[in-house]
């Protein structure tokens, strides 16, 4: 799926401003950025939930601030909204009874759907590459068979958290440049 969208991105990359490159952090993640006018962009984000399983982020981003910190390429703060769907793969966690006594550790292979927010910045070189910091929590929930933690007097393991890792989401992003503004 990667590299389909890889591909797709690649072969339609001279009409507009755009941008493809990776994202590290505590996801590691494909980046596809559309431009929708000078200050506001569509990002579309495709890799790893953390260790344990897949995502898919589609955000909706505005440049808010351009400093003049330097004399060659430019600064911009970048801020977002959006959302995600995943997959975890493998999710083991401790679950607990109705009055707190701990049953074990359950492994679930929960769907996680949440909402994004997104605040950064970023460098654009002279030459058509980006560097960029930022910060993207998410919040949302772990939806399936045994994905909860607490276990119901009838055996029965709730089929719903709060998916609390992406709290802790901060990357670096490198991203070649199609059409660069001269």
């Amino acid at each position: 799926m990667i590299a389909a969208i890889a591909l797709v991105c690649g072969t339609m990359a001279y009409a507009q401003p755009r941008a493809i490159g990776g994202r590290l952090g505590w996801n590691n993640d494909f980046v596809y950025q559309h431009s929708l006018s000078e200050k506001t962009y569509i990002e579309l984000n495709a890799g790893m939930l953390g260790f344990t399983g897949t995502h898919v982020d589609f955000l909706h981003e505005w440049i808010w601030l351009t400093p003049d910190w330097t004399p060659k390429g430019e600064w911009n703060w970048f801020a977002g909204v959006g959302a995600n769907v995943g997959w975890r793969w493998s999710d083991v966690h401790p679950v607990r009874d109705t009055k707190g006594v701990a049953q074990g550790n359950y492994n679930s292979r929960p769907l996680m759907a949440g909402a994004i927010a997104n605040i950064g910045l970023e460098y654009n070189f002279w030459f058509p590459l980006s560097l960029a910091v930022d910060y993207r929590p998410t919040v949302g929930a772990l939806i399936g068979k045994n994905a909860g933690k607490v276990m119901m007097d009838d055996g029965t393991i709730v089929p719903f958290r709060f998916y609390t890792e992406g709290f802790f989401d901060f990357a670096i992003s490198v991203r070649y440049l199609f059409n660069q503004k001269d």
